[in-house]
């Protein structure tokens, strides 16, 4: 916590933060902020103006140490300057922190600034995005608002914005601002939020038009084409992206009107909606292939509406592509109620992508496995759980295949799916790579890690159906895996990686693992084959043999201390019994996995490296 916030200042962040979950304006550009006076490091009294907004990459209000901390003197001064460039802003913003390790400010600042009031809230109520979309905004406007609203006309100079607020408002007042919002001010909470509410309640006497909800599935033959299309977009825009599909009948009745005609052309209500959807493509309905893309958005979504087919969202991150989702959504939704109550006529393309410079916001730096798709088998505990994690830290969206059914909720991440699978069942198999490919349009990475680890048996005593029990289990299902997932690899667009978990048994059996160590060695030859066949499409076939990995569910504390004590070791010694006497951890073959499927290793296949510490038998 920053050392000039004061308990009283943070509890009235956090107690006006808190009012807002149940509004509809919690979505990206809804901001606050607060200007108050600190003591500064010098000791000085000094104004400051504390702003958060809500982001794609943070979708909620932050606690109140992830506010931007500005002086409010250079805040102003931004305000008045009579020539400022679009480029310039961030910048500024960034030399009126008032901390250095304060985060960067919104471009939304300059518009909180030149409110005088001490709260400053902005929005976007579903009622002004429709009618800032009519031939008539500010009549159609001006006919619902409450009286204390003032309506400024869209300036799309965020700076020259900024200026009219300066000179229009007082210091308290709700001011809307023609195809960006709603910026309400205060000088208590209370009266703040009873000016947004106002708006939001006149707002809500016209019904937006009901959103049919995305079915949850998707066709099999979507699922089937999005591959193909994902291979496509992919190719254009040069890197991975992973694709979103809504193909309800409200969206394939949608691409059938005119106001689609026009959203392809860059038409949206604000300019924050207009960054998400700028990309976007409409194929014709005999295309056997994608026309040229548009030239790509700064949020880096691009969306594809096929008739007969739907909306296709490719983005570098499941949340990205939600986002772009929304977004579209919220620009139909204001279109055809705009469309309804006057005709949609939303504001210039050109204007918009004036304005749409001084708001945008950086993107991250890309991670990488950025817009890939990876399965993970055995994902709920141990070593695949670890690898899901990895690929995950690296920008990847992961789906987690287990038996167990806490895989459904084992990770609380947007870019992870998790299915209940019992990977020795065929169908269940098919099915489980088939929602892979709708979910996502397509696969990139395949971990095959779920094994069985039975207790030891010598052959005389061996049964046939154990036997087969632990080769359907560590064999069979990954063969299945491997023919089910060829198909989508080799149309992975920086081809496609297998990284197979194998084991020190494969060169090192032991005496009672008789169906453990052929299985994992028939798991070996079926990954030598495998790099043989499947080189020509680029897909990359590596394995490793870990061993002693004791963090996993196999290991129970009792279990580690019998083990030592029959080796005469203490458990700390028991776990480092290797030539580096090193311990080896899930997160230790994660990592080497994943990086196993990066440019590291990009021109190896068929490698198998052992990850045991050293052991004499291996070596």
């Amino acid at each position: 916590m920053p050392r000039y916030l004061s308990e009283p200042l943070i509890a009235e962040i956090t107690g006006w933060s808190q009012h807002f979950p149940d509004i509809d304006a919690i979505q990206p550009g809804f901001s606050l902020s607060i200007k108050t006076s600190w003591r500064n490091g010098f000791g000085e009294e000094e104004r400051v103006m504390l702003v958060s907004q809500v982001t794609r990459r943070v979708p909620y209000l932050p606690a109140p140490e992830a506010w931007s901390i500005l002086r409010l003197e250079r805040l102003l001064k931004l305000v008045e300057f009579s020539e400022l460039e679009p480029e310039d802003l961030p910048n500024l913003l960034s030399d009126a922190r008032a901390v250095y390790s304060s985060p960067t400010a919104p471009a939304v600042a300059i518009l909180h600034a030149a409110l005088s009031a001490r709260y400053v809230c902005f929005g976007q109520p579903s009622r002004l995005l429709s009618d800032f979309c009519t031939p008539q905004p500010m009549t159609r406007l001006a006919g619902w608002l409450p009286p204390e609203a003032t309506i400024l006309p869209f300036e799309p100079n965020l700076h020259l914005q900024a200026q009219a607020i300066a000179k229009s408002a007082s210091s308290s007042g709700t001011l809307v601002l023609v195809n960006r919002g709603v910026l309400t001010g205060a000088d208590t909470p209370i009266e703040c939020n009873r000016f947004l509410e106002a708006i939001y309640q006149a707002s809500n006497q016209t019904s937006p038009t009901p959103q049919e909800a995305r079915p949850d599935e998707i066709s099999l033959e979507a699922g089937a084409e999005l591959p193909r299309l994902r291979a496509e977009i992919c190719t254009q825009r040069g890197r991975p992206l992973v694709l979103q599909l809504d193909e309800s009948p409200a969206m394939k009745a949608f691409i059938e009107t005119q106001a689609c005609t026009l959203l392809v052309h860059g038409a949206a209500p604000t300019p924050e909606l207009f960054e998400w959807t700028q990309g976007t493509t409409l194929v014709e309905p005999e295309a056997e292939a994608l026309p040229p893309l548009p030239e790509e958005s700064r949020y880096a979504a691009t969306i594809v509406l096929k008739p007969g087919l739907g909306a296709v969202i490719a983005a570098d991150s499941c949340l990205d592509a939600q986002q772009a989702e929304n977004a579209l959504q919220t620009t139909i939704q204001a279109a055809n109620r705009a469309a309804l109550e006057g005709g949609y006529a939303p504001p210039d393309r050109k204007a918009l992508h004036n304005s749409a410079n001084w708001e945008a916001v950086p993107l991250n730096m890309r991670l990488l496995f950025s817009g890939e798709a990876a399965v993970v088998t055995g994902a709920a505990v141990g070593i695949g759980k670890a690898i899901v994690e990895s690929l995950l830290r690296r920008g990847c969206t992961v789906a987690g295949l287990d038996i167990n059914p806490s895989i459904a909720t084992t990770f609380d991440h947007p870019a992870y799916l998790g299915l209940c699978c019992d990977i020795a069942d065929e169908v269940a198999v098919c099915q489980a790579i088939r929602t892979v490919a709708r979910r996502f349009g397509g696969l990139d990475i395949l971990a095959l890690n779920a094994g069985l680890f039975p207790g030891g048996c010598n052959i005389e005593k061996l049964s046939l159906a154990e036997f087969t029990r632990v080769i359907n289990v560590n064999f069979i299902a990954n063969l299945v895996i491997m023919r089910e997932s060829f198909p989508l690899l080799k149309l992975a667009p920086r081809y496609g990686r297998v990284v197979i978990i194998g084991s020190k048994n494969m060169r090192a059996p032991g005496p009672g693992a008789a169906a453990y160590s052929t299985s994992k060695a028939a798991l070996s030859q079926l990954a030598r084959v495998a790099a043989l066949e499947w080189g020509c499409e680029r897909i990359r076939v590596n394995i490793i043999h870990p061993d002693a990995v004791f963090d996993t569910a196999l290991y129970t504390e009792d279990v580690l201390r019998a083990r030592a004590a029959h080796y005469g070791m203490t458990v700390e010694q028991y776990k480092k019994r290797n030539l580096l006497k090193t311990e080896i951890k899930s997160h230790d073959v994660a990592e080497l996995a994943a990086e196993m499927c990066g440019p590291l290793f990009e021109h190896m296949t068929g490698g198998q490296i052992q990850l045991d510490g050293g052991n004499d038998r291996t070596i």
